[in-house]
């Protein structure tokens, strides 16, 4: 399962490279251009994760969601499609999975 600072993370790993790409065009002799994000000081790192929480509410205001496993139900351990006949669950309307938001309000 994804989380939201799972996907935070990789969109501001993401957005690092860009950065990269266009800083090696504008100042090919920037320091942190060929610093992979991993090894970015966490006070770097925040400033790539500033543009990954503007998409983050991007895509939440576009209504974009997460499909998890139910959480409430013993459908989740099966796959999408499988029935073995067994008692309904009203949270995933017994398909196994529910749909949250990226960022919880």
């Amino acid at each position: 399962m994804t989380t939201k600072e799972e996907i935070r993370e990789e969109i501001a790993e993401l957005e690092h490279l860009q950065w990269a790409s266009w800083a090696r065009v504008r100042n090919p002799e920037h320091p942190l251009i060929h610093v992979p994000y991993p090894d970015l000081t966490e006070e770097q790192k925040d400033q790539d994760r500033k543009y990954a929480d503007r998409v983050l509410w991007y895509l939440h205001s576009q209504g974009v969601v997460i499909k998890i496993k139910c959480p409430d139900c013993e459908w989740s351990q099966f796959g999408d499609g499988e029935s073995v006949g067994m008692t309904p669950c009203f949270s995933c309307n017994s398909t196994g999975y529910v749909f949250k938001p990226l960022i919880e309000e």
